[in-house]
């Protein structure tokens, strides 16, 4: 095998996606294995200044392929992802979804029409060495020599400046096959849910996870609002099901309430319908909605979260795993095991149905067993919470000796107010 070096780069649509995006479809054409992967930097446009900045990175990788047909590979992944090669300066120098160079081929000279090797660039770009370096720091251009020399003789005023990402630890600890893959993480977004909304309806894959440092227009339930601090674990999955269903909602919460008990020692478990609780007081809650024919699985997670920046009004009801244990949570642990258990119970939801799920949502349950009102928009329901049927709906028997099925609704405390 040959270890060959690839510059990824782009400026519009969710450019973070689209470098995540482009390294799975290489993998997963099974002719390379990325060896190596630099940091992600964001730097200023070359040849034309009125458009965005670029993210880019350098993944070296290993494979059979000659240099003509590895560069026909990039050429198809780039197309797949929207790119449209045009010709001339605008092609050269324009903005584009993705673009994709071999810079070097191992020891290799190529030169012919379709490509030349090393890239005749790359020794006069910042965004090129500066990320080579960074994951093969002794590596020597064939021609022209070592690329520090060469980074030392850049002309000023590159601006490269790499992206913080407090969740690159996540891939290394990942054991999935498809959740996660890709992870696309964002420092303050909106939503969440948006982002995956938007990359769900453009054709992202199953398991294609967005995770956020801070959401400004995080939002829960029947459009209300979700605070979303720094600290917290914001993220949103996109799922593909074959069959729709209200029951995948239970996998998800599942797998969320193990991820944490396992991770944490933390008593973590599932109120009806959609929130996580320790104590009674809410940590996190799950939101499910239908775009780009997927299901996007939005969770959201007071892990470090200082609750001296939410609101008044959810403070007392609202709970941060890091004061309830008294210690900083590892976020990126959690993670790792949220998407790990989430890809375990979506799977047996897919191939058992719900019925392979309700034994560990009742476990798991802060709600059955208890007297419950539940608010709905026209009445009230009271009663004793008796189980959940395989949609997810809550079984309430009333008074009269009747089992009232519940599909939607908010659960009140004694007082009537909603819990």
């Amino acid at each position: 095998m040959t270890i060959a070096y690839l510059g990824l780069g782009g400026n519009l649509g969710h450019r973070r996606w689209h470098l995540e995006e482009a390294i799975r479809r290489l993998e997963a054409s099974g002719a390379l294995r990325v060896v190596q992967r630099s940091s992600i930097y964001e730097t200023a446009p070359v040849g034309r200044e009125d458009q965005p900045p670029f993210l880019n990175l350098v993944v070296a990788v290993a494979t059979d392929l000659d240099p003509h047909a590895l560069l026909a590979l990039l050429q198809r992944v780039e197309t797949g992802l929207g790119r449209v090669r045009g010709t001339g300066v605008e092609e050269r120098w324009g903005p584009r979804t993705i673009d994709l160079d071999v810079l070097l081929y191992g020891d290799l000279g190529v030169a012919t029409e379709a490509l030349v090797i090393p890239h005749p660039e790359m020794h006069r770009r910042a965004f090129v060495l500066v990320p080579l370096l960074e994951i093969a720091p002794d590596l020597s251009h064939p021609v022209l020599g070592p690329l520090a020399d060469l980074r030392h003789r850049l002309p000023s005023g590159q601006r490269v400046s790499r992206v913080g990402d407090p969740w690159a630890q996540v891939l290394g600890r990942l054991a999935t096959r498809a959740m996660g893959r890709p992870l696309v993480p964002y420092g303050r977004v909106g939503s969440t849910n948006d982002v995956a909304r938007d990359l769900a309806e453009a054709g992202a894959g199953e398991g294609t996870a967005v995770v956020a440092e801070e959401q400004t227009a995080g939002r829960g339930r029947q459009g209300r609002t979700w605070h979303s601090p720094p600290g917290g674990l914001w993220l949103s999955v996109i799922l593909r099901p074959a069959r729709p269903s209200p029951g995948v909602g239970l996998a998800v919460g599942v797998a969320a309430a193990t991820a944490l008990r396992r991770a944490t020692g933390a008593d973590v478990r599932l109120k009806w319908p959609n929130d996580l609780v320790i104590a009674g007081r809410k940590l996190g809650g799950i939101l499910l909605e239908a775009a780009g024919g997927a299901v996007i699985a939005g969770i959201g997670i007071n892990l470090n979260v200082d609750e001296a920046h939410l609101p008044p009004e959810v403070r007392a009801s609202s709970i941060s795993l890091a004061a309830h244990l008294g210690r900083p949570v590892d976020r990126a642990g959690v993670l790792a095991d949220l998407l790990g258990d989430l890809e375990a119970e979506y799977a047996a939801w897919r191939h058992g149905g719900a019925a392979a799920l309700l034994s560990s949502w009742r476990a798991l349950s802060a709600t059955l067993g208890r007297p419950v009102s539940v608010v709905l928009p026209e009445a009230r329901v009271e009663g004793l919470a008796e189980d959940v049927d395989e949609e997810g709906a809550l079984l309430v028997r009333q008074a009269d000796g009747s089992l009232r099925r519940v599909v939607a609704g908010d659960l009140a405390a004694a007082g009537g107010e909603r819990a």
